[in-house]
Order: structure tokens, then sequence, then C-alpha cells
């Protein structure tokens, strides 16, 4: 389930009530896999929740029971789940009650969460919000209470049946906020007991709409900007620093972190989202589809890490680096990309490209592509370098003339010593399903727990040996070993 209702009113602060599940950069931890005489039956994380006994008060005295006004004519109004506070003041509170109902039937743990919705989250930060006598930090413009614990056979504690939420302009709050609007979603968050949650990052601008995040992009002074929940809107950056035709859904650019949530682009722009001069992106998803490219990295003064990124690429590159010569490193990122639009060059349907004057260094991950896993354009006058230290690649490999491909370690679906312009530095083992492994020398590939090792060579090799060390090779159970030489001689000496 997934119940959201907002508003924004005039200048007002809109309070809107809603319920979310895993939510707040959680990943789903259920796997569901059968074998023979066994089922496997997926546990569900279900909660509901409502606002009741709405309470207001102007400089702490209560304004009655029923009553929606405060003293200097502010109002409180309540209508399907929306909590919408209008003209308060400095005084104003509003305490309500959050009623919760769980139907989980696995262990969950549970708490609120507080995100301003609005582009200027200026009257956020002058919030005085507390759940259940805890005053919350409010950390960027989200502020999160502590997690409840609810186990299922013995449900909800009395005292945790109902949550009592309370927001406040305190009296202390200046003229800097007059006019100002909030628009706060408060969601009840429930994740299976023994998920993982990202939660906001101090100092971050927390962006959850198109528009905010745009909006933060835009602005120079906002430097680390989490994304909130999945953002899919449909807004366009003009061209790229004089390039005409380049246009994005949004474009990324000197900012030192973004982080968190998922990002649709599917605009059909010539590009996702620009990135430039960034320093890193971390745990996020760029979902795509119908442009050139899903991200498009050009940098000149700052190198870009990429950590637990996920790209989808539907009819599109997955991730495009050009004239990136300070670098880009990924860890653990995974790209997915399939097909490509008509009319666009075949090497854009490729997991990762890479053009003139860049440096990419890949440490792990995974690169899938209908494809090229991995395509390095012709660059006769401006050397670019790929260093592959680990990762699978799925999908063809090409490094176009004047590139190099060093490969010290990962998994490929074509043999990488057979790629012009590939330099291998280990033994390449070819495996049984018919993908290769690069290892860091010939000596690891000889110990694996396998009868038949079948070495790929790359360049004259000799590996020297004694009798006892065979013994060693192949984990003890060596039968036989083959080695492909591709044109090349492997000398085995015996010592002693």
């Amino acid at each position: 389930m997934n119940k959201k209702v907002k508003a924004l009113i005039g200048s007002a602060l809109a309070i809107a009530m809603s319920t979310s599940i895993a939510a707040g950069g959680t990943f789903a931890l259920f796997t569901d896999k059968a074998e023979v005489n066994v089922a496997i039956t997926a546990g569900k994380v279900d909660v509901d929740a409502n606002i009741s006994a709405l309470r207001l008060y102007s400089m702490d005295r209560y304004m009655g029971d029923d009553v929606v006004v405060f003293e200097n004519l502010g109002t409180a109004t309540l209508t399907n789940k929306t909590l919408t506070l209008t003209n308060i003041t400095p005084g104003d509170k509003v305490e309500f009650d959050i009623d919760v109902t769980s139907m989980s039937n696995i262990k969950t743990k549970i708490r609120t969460s507080i995100i301003d919705m609005s582009a200027d989250d200026s009257l956020m930060k002058g919030l005085k919000i507390v759940v259940d006598g805890e005053e919350l930090d409010i950390v960027g413009s989200a502020a999160i209470s502590s997690w409840k614990t609810v186990d299922p056979t013995a449900g909800l504690d009395e005292e945790d049946k109902q949550m009592t939420v309370s927001i406040e302009l305190p009296v202390e709050a200046g003229d800097e906020y007059q006019e100002k609007v909030a628009n706060l979603t408060i969601s009840l968050e429930a994740v299976q007991w023994n998920a993982e949650v990202t939660d906001p990052i101090p100092g971050a601008t927390n962006v959850a709409t198109a528009e905010a995040l745009t909006n933060a992009l835009a602005d120079d002074s906002v430097k680390v900007i989490n994304v909130m929940g999945t953002i899919d809107g449909d807004t366009e950056i003009l061209p790229w620093d004089g390039y005409d035709v380049y246009t994005a859904e949004y474009a990324i650019k000197n900012k030192d972190l973004l982080d968190g949530g998922e990002i649709v682009l599917d605009g059909a722009k010539y590009m996702g989202v620009m990135i430039s001069d960034t320093a890193k992106i971390s745990n996020t998803t760029l979902s795509g589809k119908n442009s050139k490219s899903v991200a498009y990295v050009e940098s000149a003064t700052k190198g870009l890490a990429m950590e637990n990124v996920t790209i989808d690429a539907e009819n599109s590159n997955g991730l495009w680096i050009e004239g990136t010569a300070p670098g880009v490193v990924l860890d653990n990122v995974t790209i997915n990309q399939s097909g490509i639009g008509a009319g666009i060059n075949s090497w854009h349907e490729s997991a990762i490209e890479v053009g003139v004057n860049s440096n990419l260094t890949i440490n792990s991950g995974y690169y899938k592509s209908s494809k090229y896993a991995l395509y390095a354009l012709d660059n006769a006058s401006q050397h670019t370098v790929v260093t592959i230290n680990g990762g699978t690649f799925v999908g063809e490999i090409v490094c176009g003339i004047g590139n190099e491909i060093i490969i010290n370690g990962g998994n490929f679906s074509v043999n990488p010593a057979l790629v012009n312009g590939v330099k291998v530095n280990g033994a390449i083992v070819a495996n049984d399903d018919g993908t290769y492994t690069v290892y860091d020398s010939m000596k690891t590939a000889l110990t694996l727990q396998k009868k038949d090792v079948v070495i790929e060579l790359s360049e004259d090799t000799v590996l020297d040996v004694n009798a006892r060390e065979l013994e060693g090779y192949g984990g003890g159970i060596i039968e036989t070993i083959t080695i492909n030489g591709n044109g090349k001689i492997l000398n085995f000496n015996q010592l002693n």
C-alpha cells in the first residue's frame, strides 16, 4: 500500500498525511526461491494511519475542543488525511494524534518521517516538531523519529497504537519566516525489522519532486542533495554550455554529492542527466529510456565517483563519459542496457561508452548490454584509458584507435585477450559456462578448485614451478591443464 495526499495552499503550511511501505531508501530484502518439495511464502509489511483529535494552541493557550482558528486568525483544517495550516504566526502550534494499525505478519519496525516537499525549506528549518515527546532534529529538510519494533505475535503495544505529533512555529521566530511556505509530507514508514534504511544526510537539501530537484540543482549554494523516494517528472534543461542539441531532464553541475532515491528519466530528451564537475553520486537509481544516453558525464576540473548506483537504460546508452580527464571511478555500479533508438549510432547501444580524453576506473559492479558492455570510441589524438580491476561484463568490448583498456580482474562474456587494444595483467581462465575470468596471476588461476583448468594466454608467459608446487594446482584435484596459446607460448620450467 502507498497512500499519499498532498496540498500546497498559497502562503500556507500544508501537511499531507500518508502511509508508506519500505520507504526512505529501503531496499527490498525478500527473496523467493522454490526447490522440489519446498514451498516458500513471502511475508508482508502492511500498516495504516489516520489523523485524529486536532488540537490548536496559541502562545500555549488551548483554543478549545473543535476550534480550528488560532488567536491571530490563522486556521487549521483537516480533510481526507490532509492537514492545512494557513497564516500561522509565531507561537501557533497544532497537535494531533496518528492512529496506527499494523496488519504485518512479520517482525517490523515503524517510525514517523516528516519531509518538506517545497522548493524552499527555510520555513521547515524554523519549525519545532515533536513526536511522542521527542523533539526531532531537522536534518536538511527532513525530521525523522526513532524506530519502534512491532512483533506480529504480540501486536502493537498500547502506547504505540497512537503517536502524538505537534508542529509549532516558535514564539522566537523572526521576520525571516514571513510569507514562507512549507509543504510537509508526514509518512509512517514500516520496514521489515532487519532492513537497513538510508537516512537523510546532515546538511543535505532533501528533494522529493521534480521541481524541488531542478531548483536544488540550479542553486549554486546547494552542494549536497538527498533524493527522497522516486522522482518522476518531465523537466527540461536547456542546451549544455553552447551545444545546441544537448538537452536533458536534469543537469548535475558542481555538486559535492547526490545521494539516494530514484530519478525517472523518460522525457525523450537528448540526455537523461548531464553530470559535470560533481564529486560523487551514490545509492541512486537512474531509470531512463528513449534518449541517446541516460547519464552523460563531462568534467574538466573534478573527478566523479559513482558508488552503489543502478542505471536502467531502455533504448538508450547507459553511461557516456567524455572529456573527463580527472577521471570517473565506478564501485558497485549496476548498468542494465537494452536496445537503441532509430537513427542513433550503433556504438551507443552500450552499457558504458567512453569518448575522448577520459580516464575511467572500474573496481566492481555489473555491466550488461544487448550489444556492447564497454565501447571506447576511436580517438587518435586524445588518449583515453580504461582500467578494469573487477566487475562482471556481459556484452562485447571494443577498444577504439588511440585508446587503452587495462584489465587486472573481472568476469567477461567474451575473451578479453582477443580484443584489440586490451592489455590483460594476469591470467585468463575459460569457465564452463562460456565466460572468462581474469585472475591476478597464473599461479592463482592454477590453484582453482577445478579438475580441468583452461588458461587463455594474451602474451608469452614463463611459469617457474617445482614438483611440490604442482601438487597444489587445481586445489589438489587437478587432472588436466589445457593451454590455449592464441599464437603465444607458455614455458613450464621445473626447478631443482
